[in-house]
């Protein structure tokens, strides 16, 4: 799993957190997040970790983990009524590909494309691989 999702929500230490998380904290973090973690770079571990660091961004990861167990986010995926497109790695290890059974329970209109060997940020992981089914969708629900 991913600690440092749990550590962000004692109160009081997700704001202090990014000045005493070591950069090797946010490598294993960012390798987690990769189906494969080999495709991570220094350069990009580099990248998360300044990321990490700046103001205001722990209080904003925070508020969004707390937006999971939101009654009202839920309620709004319930009321999309255009297509949809959940782009998912099938090595998602943040939201497990088995989680898709939820969205599209709420909405019906979604169409789910699982990316092979990939993680929680396909997109970034191999832009191509992504890009691909995005095209595609975009072209058959009239954008």
């Amino acid at each position: 799993g991913f600690p440092i999702f749990k550590l962000l929500m004692v109160p009081g230490l997700g704001s202090i957190l990014p000045y005493f998380s070591p950069r090797i904290a946010t490598a294993g973090s960012v390798k987690r997040a990769y189906g494969d973690g080999a495709r991570v770079s220094e350069e990009l571990i580099d990248r998360y970790d300044r990321l990490n660091r700046r103001r205001g961004n722990m209080q904003a990861l925070r508020d969004r983990i707390s937006q999971v167990n939101d009654a009202e986010g839920w309620e709004l995926a319930r009321s999309v009524k255009q297509p949809v497109l959940l782009l998912w790695g099938e090595r998602d290890r943040v939201t497990p590909v088995t989680m898709a059974d939820d969205f599209l329970a709420m909405m019906p209109q979604a169409n789910l494309v699982v990316l092979p060997g990939l993680g929680h940020v396909p997109m970034e992981e191999d832009p191509k691989a992504s890009l691909e089914p995005v095209a595609k969708f975009l072209m058959h629900s009239g954008w």
